[in-house]
């Protein structure tokens, strides 16, 4: 057959289904798996990450209000001293959340929390035994530097991890529970001092609980995302 501009010719061997209405449903991908609270909730990964960041702002927060107390307990309070490790803490927390966002796209997240779990757990191993401005700056950059790694995993992990239907509903829970063991730091850490004499103690005692969770988010399985919505 002709038209005006000339012959019009049908090239079948260049007709594949992609140009045809079956064209969409062929390329299109299939949709992402997202949980729900309820489901997050029933998931070891909500659970292990939630309790290790709630867990490190418990310690944080408990620490922060009675450092000057801590350090004249160990016989080395100077305030020159004080407000150098409460510089390295804050340098040591902003590297660390430059190195953990960089981290964070290289490595699993719950392997990132762990170490930052262990960084935890030999702070809280160092400032018991405190003897010197050294041992004190040492506790400082360490938990500066865990501090900025949980941060960073913090607000990294749960759309990872779930999804962003229900993102702020999840978020939103983890949250809670973060802001209640910020509250309930300093308590404890009071409640320690009274009932044992000493704040090392109670660094003691929580030493090993830190470490567990570290543990634990080194070997918590990734959620499954077909058994979400």
């Amino acid at each position: 057959s002709t038209t005006d501009n000339g012959p019009l010719t049908t090239d079948n061997s260049q007709l594949t289904i992609d140009d045809g209405p079956l064209a969409p449903t062929r390329n299109a991908q299939p949709a992402t798996r997202n949980f729900s609270l309820t489901q997050a909730l029933r998931t070891p990964s909500f659970w292990v990450f939630a309790l290790s960041c709630a867990t490190f702002n418990l310690i944080f927060s408990a620490i922060a209000l009675f450092s000057e107390s801590i350090l004249r307990e160990r016989g080395i309070y100077d305030p020159g001293v004080f407000r150098s490790a409460m510089g390295i803490l804050a340098m040591g927390g902003i590297l660390a959340n430059f190195l953990g966002g960089y981290l964070a796209g290289k490595m699993p997240l719950s392997k990132l929390l762990a170490i930052g779990m262990a960084i935890v757990t030999a702070s809280l191993l160092i400032l018991p035994f405190a003897s010197s401005n050294l041992a004190i700056f040492a506790y400082a950059s360490l938990m500066g530097v865990a501090g900025g790694v949980v941060t960073v995993v913090f607000f990294a992990c749960w759309p990872r991890l779930f999804g962003r239907t229900h993102l702020g509903k999840i978020q939103g829970a983890a949250q809670v529970m973060t802001v209640l063991f910020s509250a309930l730091g300093p308590v404890l850490l009071a409640l320690g001092e009274r009932h044992q004499g000493s704040y090392s103690r109670t660094f003691l005692l929580m030493a090993p609980v830190v470490a567990a969770l570290a543990a634990g988010c080194w070997f918590v399985p990734s959620p499954r995302r077909e058994n979400a919505v």
